[in-house]
């Protein structure tokens, strides 16, 4: 397989989910590529890389060749908890591989535990009703965390602007 940036294997994978048709698919691509493993050399391995017909035109695309694999996270290396908990949680949406869900969603931060809830409605072929928006109890977090760092404001994503 060819060298691909994080960003080029990403797109691949949400072409191959897209050219799926499957909610289940397009749910566990959704966590897959919020965790590091797409720039990483050993999901290689987990790719089959081929052209698809999406939307009129013959586009490169990825998938998973073994969820089931994926899931118990052979031959991986180090992934931090949240990253390991949504590849697990991911293997489970695509190949219905079980999963505790309490041990995989407790003590998730607001932006893995956001991405969980958009890969549910992607499941229930819900997203493009819902939205899940910032409340303000999140904005009062974002302050009371930016007071501690001494920031005057942080964004969404945790980062000082």
């Amino acid at each position: 397989m060819t060298t691909h940036t994080a960003e080029e294997v990403a797109m691949l994978l949400e072409n191959g989910a897209r050219a799926s048709d499957s909610p289940f698919q397009q749910a566990a691509i959704h966590l897959l590529t919020y965790t590091d493993l797409p720039g990483r050399a050993d999901l290689a391995p987990y790719l089959d890389i081929e052209d698809v017909e999406l939307d009129g035109q013959s586009v490169p695309a990825a998938w998973i060749r073994d969820w089931h694999r994926l899931g118990r996270l052979e031959n991986l290396l180090y992934l931090h908890g949240g990253a390991e908990r949504l590849v697990r949680l991911a293997a489970s949406m695509a190949h219905g591989e079980p999963v505790d869900l309490s041990a995989t969603l407790s003590g998730l931060g607001h932006a893995h535990a956001r991405r969980v809830l958009e890969a549910v409605a992607i499941c229930a072929g819900v997203d493009e009703f819902y939205a899940i928006t910032e409340t303000p109890a999140l904005q009062r977090n974002n302050d009371f965390l930016a007071g501690l760092l001494g920031e005057t404001t942080l964004t969404g994503e945790g980062r000082s602007e």
